[in-house]
């Protein structure tokens, strides 16, 4: 509902749900990770590399159309293996890289076909691909890293990455866009929005 009234962009859009995160650990629904400094220092990549995905996912969003985002972000696995053979040196066999032929050649077809195709659009969608399967490999390489008795597992993990690229985007959503977040809240308001509402 707020996206909709307060058209903010996108380092905004990428703050403002992730302080949900929190309540989880605070309400006990799950174990609160104790991370030691060093632990710590390790997931800051992990929320820089979510972070920046996040933003190039919206850059995508807001310079083509929907379908050809998803077309282009369909070869997303197709990344994760290649980086799951570079970091974890996982061999993948023949007949799984085979399965991913024809999500490659569809991904040709639709993108030849896409009367909307542009450079940013697939630039953006490409980068953004890149960044969370670079995200996903690289989180089972630290995850290793991290003792069992910090309560870091797969939910915990990625909630700390997120608050971490919330940490990361807050400055640059600071800069781009606070000059002009006065003006779009004061405009939902007068369009009729309630400011308990939003």
């Amino acid at each position: 509902r707020l996206a909709l009234a307060v058209p903010y962009g996108g380092c905004t859009s990428c703050n403002r749900h992730r302080i949900y995160l929190a309540h989880m650990w605070i309400l006990r629904v799950r174990a609160t990770p104790e991370l030691h400094h060093i632990e710590l220092l390790k997931l800051i990549p992990l929320g820089m590399l979510h972070g920046v995905g996040q933003l190039v996912t919206v850059l995508s969003l807001g310079s083509g159309s929907l379908s050809f985002v998803h077309v282009v972000k369909a070869l997303e696995p197709l990344i994760n293996v290649f980086f799951a053979m570079v970091f974890l040196g996982d061999l993948v066999p023949v007949s799984v890289m085979l399965t991913l032929l024809p999500v490659v050649v569809g991904v040709s077809i639709a993108s030849s076909a896409d009367m909307s195709f542009s450079w940013s659009c697939f630039g953006s969608a490409m980068g953004s691909s890149v960044l969370f399967s670079l995200r996903g490999v690289l989180s089972k390489v630290v995850a290793k890293g991290i003792r069992p008795e910090a309560s870091v597992g797969p939910d915990n993990l990625i909630s700390v990455i997120t608050i971490g690229a919330s940490v990361t985007t807050l400055p640059i959503a600071v800069v781009l866009e606070g000059p002009i977040a006065q003006s779009r809240w004061n405009a939902a308001v007068a369009a009729g929005s309630q400011p308990a509402d939003l």
